[in-house]
């Protein structure tokens, strides 16, 4: 039976590991996987197994943190000489006894109530969980945990669970102490909005994503989701819920929803057709020319190299080619260049027929009635 779990994470989860919700009865209860978690069981397997840092996003009460521990369980069990760590951002996350919010307590009910066929050899529930630590006397592994900026530094893992990430103060202060811990380093977090370096992992194309969405969890239906609307301000519901990045984030100026329902909507293009350009001179920026037709954006051109002379007969080149009139281009700051090499371009070609609107981006916006 042993051999077999070996090599069986899933079965083993599902036979022996037992899972905890105060908020149905039994509170205590078989640790039964819907599709989504098994899929998720397997891709940590195969990121430890390939050596590779990777992110978790998530719904909340995805089960995530239980499904951490589950496996670290099963690979403590198994596996020699393995050490898994977990850290956030404060110890009482990371362990508090006797409360099962902890990451460590919900280790501790694992183990409790599996059978001592199943457990290590010589294995002490009272000795052997101590505060942050879960040992295994039979085969040397241990599953630890810290907590604040310096977690994993100094110490060597297997494996290493970063809960919450998202919400670190310093996360790249955490980053640097863990950088060299392990080689499997796991981001698990649901998002806080777009400011953090998990924010930034998770859009670097970099790191493989597993997605954790509220709709993967067979307990919840679209029933389930609009009570949530209708109880939890729009802020929660983006964050806790949606996994979305942009609207988990308070005073927007443009909701993201509204973002995502423009890209690829079918409009007609009517009306005028404007180019607006921003100008970047020699810095790190782009230069950015973007023409509309009404309010269909055509296209957007964007270029690294060329001072303000040289944008300006770009931005002139692609707008008479392209048979745009207009282009708007902020005046004021690196932009104030821009005004007298048009006028220069005007004066040498009098058959453009491209104007260059210098629009002061400093003054407040006007009060269309």
């Amino acid at each position: 039976m042993l051999v077999f779990y070996e090599t069986h994470p899933v079965e083993f989860i599902e036979d022996w590991v037992w899972t905890y919700d105060p908020r149905v009865k039994p509170s205590i209860m078989p640790f039964i996987l819907f599709p989504r978690q098994k899929e998720y069981i397997y891709w940590l397997l195969d990121k430890y197994e390939s050596k590779e840092d990777a992110l978790v996003e998530k719904s909340r009460d995805a089960g995530a943190t239980w499904l951490n521990m589950a496996f670290s369980v099963w690979m403590w069990r198994f596996h020699r000489g393995v050490k898994i760590g977990f850290g956030s951002r404060k110890e009482m996350l990371v362990d508090r006894l006797g409360d099962p919010d902890s990451i460590f307590e919900k280790g501790r009910m694992i183990l409790k109530n599996m059978p001592k066929e199943i457990l290590p050899v010589g294995f002490n529930i009272n000795l052997h969980t101590p505060y942050m630590k879960i040992l295994n006397p039979e085969n040397s592994s241990a599953i630890t945990g810290e907590a604040g900026d310096n977690i994993g530094r100094g110490g060597r893992s297997s494996m290493y669970f970063k809960d919450e990430s998202a919400f670190y103060e310093r996360a790249e202060r955490i980053d640097a102490a863990l950088s060299q811990n392990s080689n499997v380093k796991i981001d698990v977090s649901t998002p806080n909005g777009n400011g953090n370096p998990f924010y930034r992992k998770r859009f670097s194309g970099k790191l493989p994503v597993f997605t954790f969405h509220w709709k993967d969890d067979p307990r919840k239906d679209e029933k389930w989701y609009q009570k949530q609307i209708d109880t939890l301000d729009a802020v929660t519901v983006a964050q806790e819920i949606d996994i979305d990045y942009s609207a988990s984030v308070e005073g927007i100026c443009i909701p993201s929803k509204y973002v995502r329902a423009a890209v690829n909507l079918k409009l007609d293009a009517s009306g005028d057709k404007v180019a607006g350009l921003d100008v970047a001179d020699e810095g790190g920026d782009d230069n950015v020319l973007l023409g509309m037709h009404g309010v269909v954006v055509k296209f957007i051109e964007t270029w690294k190299i060329g001072n303000t002379t040289q944008t300006t007969r770009k931005a002139h080149r692609i707008a008479t080619n392209k048979g745009y009139s207009k282009v708007n281009f902020d005046s004021i700051g690196v932009g104030a260049g821009v005004k007298g090499e048009a006028a220069s371009i005007i004066e040498i070609n009098k058959k453009s027929k491209v104007r260059f609107i210098g629009i002061n981006v400093g003054k407040p916006p006007l009060r269309l009635l």
